[in-house]
């Protein structure tokens, strides 16, 4: 499932084929992830089509503008806090009830995209809100863990029976554990940081940052990505992972 706020992505095509060619189901649904209406219909028409229960997210929609806070239009960074942080609690929330909706007791993985931002302040670009949404992110993921680990006193501590009951669904099994953890980017080479990778002296600046001298393209988080949705990470959670080239640690 590729769940987006924008226009459908132009390299669905090649997913497709990858799909097929593995055996496997890719669908496309458009949705606005700040919309918990608008999330839920559309992780309910994607798990319509899936042919196992549902085990893994993904969250990776993100928006970010740059602009000096003391002169930061409210309006703008409402709506990336709404995106980035709420957003990501949003799709969260709507993939755990489904999970536990499906009477069974299979673990599952969420892996959230958060930002090196979370950690240091990015050189040469005033990015407040972005910062503070990604940061948020981080410890969203941290207290999910701590929720759905396993621990269902705390899990349900706040719910109603009616919401336990949808929930948990009319089965013996009890609800499945889930793990969350975060994947914590560096500098991206996307159609995102394109207008801002145009100043030579940031791109300059962000590179040799880098231990690696490099900054990053979408490839280096496969790996990363599916190590954290896959048994290979089975006893880590509430953990993040740092994929930045070394930048955070000078």
């Amino acid at each position: 499932m590729l769940p987006t706020r924008l226009t459908r992505p132009q390299n669905t095509d090649e997913l497709t084929r990858t799909a097929d060619k593995n055996g496997t189901i890719l669908t496309y649904h458009r949705c606005d992830i700040s919309d918990p209406h608008s999330t839920k219909a559309a992780f309910n028409e994607a798990v319509s089509h899936a042919r196992h229960p549902l085990r893994g997210l993904v969250n990776c929609a993100g928006i970010g503008t740059v602009g000096p806070s003391v002169s930061f239009n409210m309006d703008e960074a409402r709506k990336i806090i709404e995106v980035n942080l709420l957003g990501t609690m949003i799709c969260a929330q709507a993939a755990a009830r489904l999970i536990q909706q499906q009477n069974h007791n299979l673990p599952a993985s969420f892996v959230l995209i958060a930002s090196m931002s979370g950690y240091v302040v990015n050189k040469g670009t005033p990015v407040a809100a972005y910062a503070a949404s990604k940061a948020g992110v981080q410890q969203l993921a941290r207290n999910l863990a701590s929720e759905w680990g396993g621990n269902t006193e705390v899990a349900f501590c706040n719910s109603t029976k009616e919401e336990e009951k949808q929930a948990e669904g009319s089965s013996d099994f009890p609800p499945s554990i889930i793990r969350v953890n975060t994947v914590s980017p560096g500098v991206i080479r996307t159609p995102m940081t394109a207008g801002v990778l145009t100043h030579e002296h940031l791109e300059r600046l962000w590179t040799d940052q880098t231990m690696l001298k490099r900054l990053s393209v979408p490839e280096d988080y496969v790996g990363p990505v599916l190590f954290l949705l896959s048994d290979a990470s089975a006893y880590v959670t509430g953990a993040d992972l740092l994929v930045d080239g070394g930048y955070t640690h000078w």
